[in-house]
């Protein structure tokens, strides 16, 4: 009998603490499944008050403008970013007009960026006293071109109205800029003046040697 009794207990010290955890357990579970979330940080109650006030679900407009890309920025009409492109990536169109133009295969600028939800590629070729640059369409239309002259080579109404202009002026650094319009084609030239090593204000004269613009300030050397 001693030895029955014994026996129970060992098997009620091991049956009862198991029972009392088990119980105490599934007491405990209800109270971890409804404990209350962690309270939302002020910042970000503060952030979701603005994009509930602004409608519509948008973020902050500087949010918003960090979120656009690129591409959405050459979407909605602005001025991508210019990226270099290779001379056989180019379309037949805009190598035809190169090619007509006297483009050699040796460019030192050969670009395409997105202006105004359409691409233009832009062309630089030649040494520095005959270069030329253009600016075409993806339909090898023509948007500007840049030739560089030497002064002898300007007309006369141009190379009287930069002396005039600019009298100290030993040379210049001559540029003819060409430009499609409705009534034909638009002609400026770009002129800077050279004295002493060191570089005059540029100057704009329309093509009857009207002076469009001179900005004023210090050359560089």
């Amino acid at each position: 009998m001693k030895q029955f009794w014994t026996v129970m207990m060992v098997i009620l010290l091991l049956l009862i603490p198991a029972a009392v955890i088990h119980q105490a357990l599934k007491l405990f579970e209800p109270t971890v499944k409804n404990a209350p979330l962690p309270p939302m940080p002020k910042q970000m109650l503060k952030d979701l008050d603005r994009l509930d006030g602004q409608g519509g679900g948008k973020p902050p407009k500087g949010l918003e403008a960090g979120l656009a890309g690129p591409a959405d920025k050459a979407a909605k009409g602005g001025k991508g970013k210019k990226q270099p492109v290779a001379l056989t990536d180019l379309p037949p169109e805009v190598r035809n007009t190169l090619e007509k133009e006297g483009a050699t295969t040796e460019f030192s600028k050969l670009e395409m960026e997105n202006k105004d939800g359409r691409s233009v590629y832009s062309a630089k070729w030649g040494a520095k006293e005959s270069e030329k640059e253009l600016k075409l369409t993806n339909d090898g239309e023509l948007l500007e071109s840049k030739e560089a002259l030497a002064f002898e080579a300007l007309p006369a109404a141009i190379r009287a109205a930069a002396a005039q202009a600019q009298p100290d002026a030993k040379t210049f650094e001559c540029k003819k800029l060409s430009s499609p319009t409705g009534a034909g084609i638009s002609v400026v030239y770009e002129l800077r003046g050279l004295t002493d090593g060191e570089k005059l204000p540029p100057l704009r004269l329309a093509s009857d040697g009207t002076l469009m613009e001179a900005k004023g300030g210090k050359g560089k050397k």
